[in-house]
């Protein structure tokens, strides 16, 4: 029996799973092993958790983030500052962020391609 409560369900009574999705363009200001602050012209709400896609060293790098703060810059319009904590939520790869930062700060060298 489908009680009209329990949500929609496809063939077989399993029930449908669906994500949302919502693409931001942000700029990476700064990162650290932990976090990174960005810039954008969207608010992001706090706790939102999402991926970052950026270039670093050549490579796409991807890490899971959750938005820990979101505040509009004061005299530049719709501009906001954005911290974001990097998850870590998969084993630390190649194409991370968190790698590409570690790599960086021991080499001394700040290159954002």
């Amino acid at each position: 029996m489908n009680d009209e409560h329990d949500g929609p369900r496809a063939e077989g009574g399993h029930e449908r799973v669906a994500t949302l999705v919502r693409s931001v363009p942000v700029r990476l200001i700064e990162v650290s092993r932990g976090g990174c602050r960005l810039e954008c012209t969207n608010w992001v709400e706090t706790g939102t958790s999402g991926q970052l896609a950026v270039g670093l060293q050549g490579l796409m790098r991807v890490d899971d983030v959750r938005i820990a703060r979101c505040q509009q810059r004061v005299g530049a319009g719709s501009v906001f500052n954005v911290g974001a904590e990097l998850l870590r939520t998969r084993r630390l790869g190649r194409r991370t962020v968190r790698m590409a930062v570690r790599r960086i700060i021991g080499s001394g060298t700040a290159e954002v391609v």
